[in-house]
């Protein structure tokens, strides 16, 4: 579907729970902070989804909070995979539930799997997570690879510039094995407004010192905003999403469903509709007339600043 300023929309990224096994300090520091009572089920995901295959929608991008906490993850990838007009399923993960499940994630016929990642230092990984073990995730990328999976992606954000050797460490990981490692400014969003952030072309300098010339990819690597390149010598390529340096919302192609019905048309916009009272419907006519809504009202570009700071929390937009 085409919305008002000629963006053909095609991809959702849908949050199927607020709940997270981490404490992540850039994401839910206060674990005081409450989760949502009650979220989708997963008919109603599947009824939505119907509605975003008929109007084009065609990739799916699962997450949380972290969507493996959900006892039937698996169940709704599986019958995503099923739904006609839905031609790509991914997921993205803290990696700690990982290795238990990779297996089971790739019966269901899972396209792609993206691990969030931003220290190899296991002290570093768990005062910055709260509560993780840097082994669990390491563990599930090799599980990805062992599972058959042939490329995988990792996202890391740097918070300042004492990341550099964190950033510098979790590039190597694609020079050996297919890894789309894609760097990722911190944006001004609920805890997110604390760290000062690195823009991508530091960081790229920061890679560059270390590794030699980067080279930019003529080719579209998947269904996002990232722009990837290679350092020689590397198996992976590595991205950079830079919606602050170098915004890309005159081609945005998604939107956004949070664990509780809500369908946000911009990440950092409280703009869009609350689908709850279209699936108390029997037909779909008014979730039909939601969803375009959404779209067709989608604003022109967001409004980071740190000026103006947007504080609702990201575990509830969903990553």
């Amino acid at each position: 579907m085409i919305d008002s300023y000629g963006r053909d929309i095609s991809y959702a990224r849908i949050s199927i729970t607020d709940r997270c096994n981490l404490r992540c300090v850039y994401c839910r520091p206060d674990s005081s902070s409450p989760f949502t009572a009650e979220v989708l089920s997963i008919e109603e995901i599947l009824r939505i989804c119907r509605v975003f295959a008929s109007f084009g929608i065609h990739t799916i991008k699962i997450t949380g909070g972290e969507p493996l906490v959900r006892s039937d993850a698996a169940e709704l990838i599986r019958r995503l995979k099923g739904l006609p007009g839905i031609e790509r399923v991914s997921l993205t993960t803290n990696g700690q539930l990982l290795s238990g499940m990779v297996q089971t994630l790739r019966d269901t016929g899972l396209d792609e799997i993206t691990i969030s990642l931003n220290t190899l230092k296991s002290d570093t990984y768990s005062r910055l997570t709260g509560q993780g073990e840097l082994a669990r995730t390491l563990a599930g990328i090799d599980a990805v690879f062992d599972a058959g999976w042939t490329t995988l992606k990792l996202n890391c954000v740097p918070l300042s510039a004492e990341s550099r050797n964190d950033a510098v460490q979790i590039a190597a990981l694609s020079r050996d094995r297919n890894i789309q490692t894609r760097f990722i400014e911190m944006m001004p969003i609920g805890a997110g407004i604390s760290f000062p952030g690195i823009s991508s072309t530091t960081v790229r300098n920061w890679l560059e010192a270390e590794y030699g010339p980067y080279t930019i990819h003529m080719d579209k690597l998947g269904h996002g905003p990232a722009r990837y390149g290679r350092f020689k010598g590397f198996t992976g390529s590595i991205g950079f999403i830079a919606p602050l340096s170098e915004p890309f919302c005159e081609c945005c192609n998604r939107i956004r469903l949070d664990c509780n019905g809500f369908i946000r048309s911009c990440l950092h916009q409280d703009t869009g509709t609350n689908l709850q009272p279209a699936l108390v419907q029997a037909d779909d006519a008014e979730l039909e007339a939601a969803i375009r809504s959404a779209i067709l009202n989608k604003p022109q570009g967001h409004r980071f600043s740190h000026t103006e700071p947007f504080r609702q929390a990201m575990f509830r937009i969903g990553g």
